[in-house]
Formats: C-alpha cells, sequence, structure tokens
C-alpha cells in the first residue's frame, strides 16, 4: 500500500494541497485487495490513512490559510452511488454539478472533522 501511495495517490494530495479537487478509486473484482490497498491495517496504513496524514500535516504547517476539512465515503457498485456514512439512505445517490458546490454526489453526508484520528473513525 505504501508503493501505490508512493507512486500513485501522493500526486493527488500535493495537489489537493495547491488548491485542486482531487479523488482516488480503488476499482477490482471483489477479493481483490481494493478494501485493504483503501484502508490497509494499523502495523501497514493504506493510502486513505497515509493521504488523510499527509493532508493534515499540510494544513498544520501552514500558517497563511485557516483550513476546514470534511469527509464522505461512498460506494460505487454496479453504477450506484452508496452513502456508507448513511445506511438509510436510498442506494442510488447521484453526482451533480453545480457553481456553488463544484462536483458531488447530491444526498451524501459531509462530516465536519478536525483530525487524522477523527476521519479513520
Amino acid at each position: 500500500s505504501s508503493e501505490v501511495y508512493a507512486r500513485l495517490v501522493r500526486r493527488v494530495v500535493t495537489a489537493v494541497i495547491d488548491g485542486y479537487n482531487g479523488a482516488c478509486f480503488a476499482y477490482g473484482a471483489t477479493g481483490s485487495g481494493k478494501t485493504h490497498t483503501m484502508l490497509g491495517q494499523p502495523q501497514e496504513p493504506g493510502v486513505m490513512p497515509e493521504a488523510v496524514e499527509e493532508l493534515m500535516a499540510a494544513a498544520l504547517r501552514d500558517d497563511d490559510f485557516d483550513y476546514k476539512f470534511g469527509v464522505s465515503y461512498v460506494e460505487i457498485y454496479n453504477e450506484k452511488v452508496k452513502d456508507l456514512l448513511n445506511p438509510d439512505s436510498q442506494a442510488d445517490l447521484e453526482v451533480r454539478e453545480d457553481a456553488k458546490h463544484g462536483t458531488h454526489i447530491q444526498g451524501a453526508v459531509e462530516l465536519a472533522v478536525g483530525s487524522a484520528a477523527e476521519i479513520m473513525e
């Protein structure tokens, strides 16, 4: 997972720190290791914990801006978008784009967070 992060995801995180939107997807067959690559284990963190740690560290180093972090967690499976933070939500949320919110998933929960540990809960 650390090699995947170093070779592929770090450049996305760097772009986010520079003000761009970023996303990282894991795609593959059931049982191919997508969840392990994204989440990892406590002794070997996946790309998500590594990205979160790097983003939070960059925010702490930067005195010029006031950073606010929010997190959504969705699953796209068989072309259906599901909000994993709200199991009671409808099973097929819509991806939208508008001037106010940019590209977003309408109806997905977004939680305000203040630390890497809080995000990874």
